[in-house]
């Protein structure tokens, strides 16, 4: 392999090439989207030969696919630390969708990476989905045990959920949450930007779980009273 060129300012610096490239990709995302990147522009980012970045990756796909498989890894893991934090099993189905939303407004460019892949780098995603999917599952099957909505099969409902979290942070990354994307830069901060999400979030959340309560589950019938204890 032919020897890595002298690093750049602000280039790669330490022994890990394969995850400095990775962070390169990240940085380049929101000038080029994720499928603009290129191993030539992130090798050049990085300070090395563009052989040498092929040495870790054999295809611009192959790189795409390494950035999203890390944001799935580690929106499991925030999933599952949120998850585990929760209050009581209501809030835990609120907080997984908050934490989904929270992490992609606060990581742009590694959601759009985890959910603007090729074709060809879609398929071994399958199953970094999959475990998603199954987190919510277990959120709404723990609310079902605690008779807080009727029981049922669980993937319907996780999903449900799940698209909640996923649409309103799309939206919010988009800036379209307003009716259309916008052309100039949105006016609100980053964090009057998360916050209006993940109110939008938790209060669309809610109205779900309202829906699939029981007629006589306690928690619909304070919520109908407008009791702000639930």
């Amino acid at each position: 392999m032919p020897a890595a060129t002298p690093p750049q300012a602000g280039g790669y610096h330490h022994g890990n090439l394969r995850d400095a490239l990775i962070d390169a990709a990240l940085a380049l995302e929101p000038d080029s989207g994720p499928l603009g990147v290129s191993l030539r522009e992130v090798a050049r980012k990085v300070g090395v030969t563009h052989p040498a970045a092929y040495h870790h990756f054999e295809s611009k796909d192959a790189l795409v696919l390494a950035v999203a498989e890390r944001g799935f890894q580690a929106l499991a893991a925030r999933l599952d630390e949120d998850i585990a934090a929760a209050r009581d099993p209501f809030f835990a189905v609120i907080d997984a969708a908050v934490s989904y939303t929270r992490f992609a407004v606060r990581a742009p460019s590694q959601f759009r990476f985890m959910y603007g892949t090729s074709p060809a780098s879609a398929g071994p995603l399958e199953t970094s989905h999959a475990d998603l999917l199954r987190r919510f599952e277990r959120v709404v099957q723990a609310a079902q045990e605690a008779q807080l909505i009727a029981p049922g099969a669980l993937a319907r409902p996780a999903a449900q959920v799940w698209s909640v979290a996923h649409g309103v942070a799309t939206l919010t990354l988009a800036g379209a949450l307003d009716g259309a994307p916008r052309a100039r830069r949105d006016k609100r901060s980053p964090k009057q930007t998360e916050r209006r999400a993940l109110d939008l979030v938790r209060a669309t959340v809610v109205g779900l779980l309202f829906g699939m309560a029981p007629p006589d589950s306690p928690w619909r019938k304070k919520l109908l009273r407008n009791d702000e204890s639930v």
